[in-house]
């Protein structure tokens, strides 16, 4: 334990407060609380100083912060002139509860000091205050500490007024379609917050028992839910209960329909079977039915046009619930042929930097016009075309800009999330190694003198490469020795050698070369997007010797 000073000041009130910091339990849900309150034992939370008429119900109001019951029998309350207030005998304050404690004519009208000590007379706790409240009103603190007039007659026993209530929001997770129903379980999650700190969520599914909230539940039984839940902060102060709605459509009744799956773009005449009410035809992602209402046992659509691609549902209304059927379209197949295959990579600023990505795209052996292209860069950004009449697109761009790594070439109709035809090539632009030349190599193995030096430049033109993002690493005898990785202006380094450059030159040295085998890789990043662009591995090797 450890006692701390605190002090708040509002206005011409000064509280200065002694705190003892004492491990504490926590509920289902952790309970965070407000700095102000941090590690105390017990709190003032509202005192009566100046009740209607003569002096003779003065309270204070006592708050067990802890999770645990309090027993302060045995403790004392004091003011400035060192009157005992009360009297704490056999009283033990329950987990997170309140006790008032009564007595008369000892609270001074004007500024005052209260003291509580423990039953071995030791001070737990002092709170000043001055006189902010008119008659039969009584001081209330708030959730940042900070007294306030509290209203007439004061809230003994109970959350003050000047508690803000906390905050809980749901969430619903599932297959939710268009038409406002749930197709799948449905998981709720909530989540509370509040200014000092959540107590407890509780909920409570179609009126049945409250139950703790410790962790998101599912509900799996068709029909029409609702669920009511609130929370409980530190101080005991409940929100406005909520209610949301949750609609699950039985899947799995006796409503029977063909075909079960389809085609995009294919007709095809839709029959329902054991239909109990009315009857609607829904579109992927439509809220507005294609076909309905339509009542009887059996139904049947004729030539429908499956010109979206997804789950389309034949829903049975009837009774406040809905029974519900998945009729799978699938999208169909495009076919995406783009030239080169492979290129190796090019810098930006010399001949073969630019690439051109050409090539077509087809459905059922003819040109898909209505397609559109997406180019996907090995950084994630992307370029959409639309597909020429015949068939063809083009793309020409700055390779040595965007990098070595795969371009994906992806076609589709339709929605690009919720494609209705889909298909893809790659075209790879292949990393390439970067010019390496080991210079010179006068280190001696078990001594700290000599330098290893390396020249590395492009490939191209034979200028200075390092200034670009990179990855250098040293291996001995086969493991990791040493390592120096920049990106951006931030530099790291580690293991035993020391790395500097200047200009093409790597120069390598050390407190203490060990003999052995190392070798070294390069790995750079020309186009700074996290993608490594040139790459050698193993291929220089040297060997130190013990002298």
């Amino acid at each position: 334990m450890y006692r701390k000073k605190l002090m708040k000041k509002v206005g011409s009130l000064v509280i200065v407060t002694a705190l003892i910091v004492s491990a504490f339990a926590v509920f289902p849900r952790e309970v965070t609380r407000a700095s102000a309150f941090e590690g105390e034992t017990i709190v003032v939370t509202e005192i009566m100083y100046n009740p209607a008429g003569a002096d003779t119900n003065e309270w204070i109001e006592l708050f067990n912060p802890s999770s645990e019951a309090l027993n302060v029998s045995g403790w004392t309350i004091k003011d400035e002139a060192d009157n005992t207030f009360g009297d704490l005998t056999g009283i033990v304050i329950p987990a997170y509860g309140y006790y008032v404690v009564y007595d008369s004519n000892i609270l001074n009208n004007d500024p005052e000091t209260i003291y509580i000590y423990d039953a071995t007379a030791t001070e737990v706790l002092n709170v000043s205050y001055d006189d902010i409240a008119g008659e039969n009103q009584s001081i209330e603190i708030d959730e940042a500490g900070e007294w306030n007039v509290g209203p007439a007659g004061g809230t003994p026993g109970e959350s003050n007024s000047v508690m803000e209530a906390p905050v809980t929001t749901h969430e619903l997770e599932g297959e939710e379609t268009a038409w406002g129903w749930f197709v799948s379980n449905v998981t709720v999650t909530l989540n509370a917050t509040d200014d000092t700190g959540v107590k407890e969520t509780k909920y409570s599914i179609d009126g049945g028992a409250w139950n703790t909230y410790t962790e998101p539940f599912v509900i799996e039984e068709p029909g029409v839910h609702n669920v009511e839940y609130y929370s409980v902060d530190f101080w005991g102060v409940e929100e406005t209960h909520h209610t949301v709605e949750v609609k699950i459509a039985n899947t799995s009744s006796g409503l029977s329909v063909t075909p079960t799956e389809a085609n995009w773009n294919e007709t095809k005449t839709i029959k329902v079977y054991n239909a109990e009410g009315t009857v609607y035809l829904y579109a992927p992602r439509e809220d507005t039915p294609r076909q309905g209402p339509d009542t009887g046992g059996y139904i049947e659509w004729f030539n429908i046009l499956f010109d979206v691609s997804g789950k389309w549902w034949v829903v049975d209304t009837f009774d406040s619930e809905v029974n519900a059927f998945a009729i799978d379209v699938k999208p169909v197949e495009l076919a995406v042929n783009a030239t080169p295959d492979e290129v190796n990579y090019v810098k930006s600023g010399v001949e073969g930097s630019y690439l051109t990505i050409e090539g077509t795209v087809t459905m059922n052996g003819e040109a898909a016009a209505q397609a559109k292209v997406k180019l996907i860069y090995p950084d994630g950004s992307s370029e959409i075309k639309d597909v020429e009449t015949d068939g063809s697109f083009l793309y020409h761009f700055n390779m040595g800009q965007k990098g070595a790594g795969e371009y994906n070439v992806t076609a589709y109709i339709g929605n690009a999330t919720y494609p209705d035809a889909f298909g893809y090539d790659v075209v790879i632009v292949n990393v390439v190694a970067p010019n390496i030349t080991l210079v010179s190599n006068d280190a001696i193995g078990g001594f700290d003198i000599g330098t290893v030096v390396f020249e590395v430049t492009y490939p191209e033109d034979g200028e200075a490469l390092l200034a670009n993002d990179h990855n250098i690493s040293i291996y001995k005898d086969g493991e990791l020795y040493a390592w120096h990785t920049k990106k951006g202006a931030t530099v790291e380094t580690g293991g035993p050698v020391d790395f500097a450059i200047t200009g093409k030159l790597l120069n390598l040295t050390s407190g203490m070369w060990e003999a052995g085998d190392y070798v070294i890789n390069f790995s750079i990043d020309v186009t700074g997007d996290g993608n490594w662009d040139m790459l050698v591995r193993q291929i220089i090797l040297w060997r130190l010797a013990r002298q």
